[in-house]
């Protein structure tokens, strides 16, 4: 698989996060043009290989996302990943979208069964009613696209910890 990463840009400042940065610089996108490029060429030395997982940041933010899917689906690549905190896959238009266009794994971070704490830990109120937003919409598609797959990425935290065998 090809692990493309696109940018660091994020709407969550989670106070655990390893990409935080201090500075503005390392915060750009990857230009749209060099994504597509490593996508190209890529593909052109390895023809057999069809799965290709989106990095970031936070990978729904990117401005030509879907350019990439589209690139990617004319390509031959069949399985496309993200990794992603679920602020864009809340919205239905957007996830239907991405799906229709070869989304075929999705690993969100999630990090507690409580809303206070999953917002304390993104740094962003209401994450988690929109992170819980974004998994109903998946598994409403997958009804539709069975191998559609979904995996929850979760930090352990101080915070998060002792409710763990709730939030399981």
């Amino acid at each position: 698989r090809l692990e493309l990463n696109i940018g660091r840009r994020c709407n969550q400042r989670c106070i655990f996060c390893m990409q935080d940065s201090n500075d503005p610089g390392s915060l750009r996108w990857v230009p749209v043009e060099h994504a597509l490029s490593e996508l190209r060429s890529f593909n052109a030395a390895h023809p057999g290989i069809k799965s290709l997982g989106l990095l970031g940041g936070e990978p729904t933010l990117y401005p030509q996302l879907f350019e990439l899917f589209e690139e990617a689906e004319r390509l031959k690549f069949t399985h496309i990943t993200i990794n992603t905190n679920g602020f864009g896959l809340a919205d239905m238009d957007f996830a239907r979208r991405a799906v229709r266009l070869g989304l075929r794994r999705v690993c969100l971070s999630i990090h507690s069964e409580r809303p206070s704490v999953e917002d304390e830990l993104s740094a962003r109120q209401g994450a988690y009613l929109r992170k819980l937003k974004a998994i109903r919409n998946l598994l409403l598609l997958r009804r539709e696209h069975p191998s559609l797959e979904l995996s929850i990425n979760a930090v352990l935290t101080t915070r998060s910890l002792p409710t763990m065998d709730q939030f399981l």
